[in-house]
């Protein structure tokens, strides 16, 4: 992707604090709406276990858990028992690991008597769907609210028009459509379109970003070339009105990109042609 969009700052990596990385996880996973991956059983809504371990897996990669020992409780009527789980949110610096725990449950939320393999197993699973509303996700089903408190930094930044343009581009696999929106809406709208993108085509939701990304590298290297010829010829004193007739001048976003991007001399000499 063309450097004006960093969706991963490095030297803000680098600064960061623990608390500023577990205040980022929780704000990135609150914002996140997860209705659409819910069911009802009984009373209760449920998070499916396997889209919410990728999409923690989509955000923070190298996450990973633990299921701890089960615990058994001798009763009157027989053994019921409590699972439990460490769940670790990894980042590029740092590690939170939360424990959780979560009686073995019918769906009814009654504890299960002398529980089998398969019941110890489905309560590991809703054991760290819990642990993950710890870090944020799905956290506002448990607060019994309908929809998430979405951080500012991940509400909504684009209207229906502009979401409508960025779908039929990518669609299209238009690279230069999609490098002039991207200039034309700026870092935050652009960057929030992305996130739109759904899994399609046997691809993963990061596969298709990354097509998406690549589509635009495309046409923003190709102009980056110029930028590095113009430079160049201009630095060895050498003619560049051959180089700026070559420059797409029915795309000003194009242009507005390699201007952005010329040595003070080059740009003298890109006015006068």
């Amino acid at each position: 992707m063309s450097d004006s969009i960093k969706f991963f700052d490095e030297e803000k990596i680098e600064s960061q604090t623990y608390n500023e990385f577990a205040g980022e996880v929780w704000k990135r996973l609150s914002s996140i709406d997860v209705n659409k991956h819910t069911e009802k059983k009984g009373k209760f809504t449920y998070l499916s276990w396997c889209w919410a371990w990728t999409t923690l897996q989509e955000n923070y990669p190298a996450s990973n858990y633990e299921c701890l020992p089960t615990e058994y409780h001798e009763g009157e009527s027989g053994k019921t028992a409590t699972v439990w789980i460490d769940l670790t949110v990894s980042g590029d610096k740092y590690d939170i690991t939360r424990r959780m725990w979560l009686p073995v449950l019918n769906y009814q939320n009654k504890p299960v008597v002398n529980p089998d393999a398969m019941d110890i197993q489905n309560a590991r699973m809703r054991c760290l769907v819990k642990a993950m509303a710890m870090f944020g996700l799905g956290s506002y089903i448990y607060s019994g609210e309908d929809l998430p408190n979405v951080a500012p930094e991940y509400q909504k930044k684009y209207n229906d028009r502009q979401l409508e343009a960025f779908n039929k581009a990518f669609q299209q696999k238009d690279g230069v459509r999609l490098f002039r929106l991207e200039q034309a809406y700026g870092n935050d709208v652009f960057g929030s379109l992305r996130v739109t993108i759904e899994a399609s085509d046997g691809k993963s939701k990061t596969a298709k970003r990354e097509e998406m990304d690549a589509l635009v590298d495309s046409y923003s290297a190709t102009l980056d070339e110029y930028v590095i010829l113009i430079n160049d010829a201009t630095a060895d004193g050498k003619d560049v009105a051959d180089l700026m007739a070559e420059l797409p001048e029915d795309i000003p976003e194009a242009m507005d990109y390699v201007i952005n991007r010329l040595t003070s001399d080059a740009k003298v000499e890109f006015v006068k042609h």
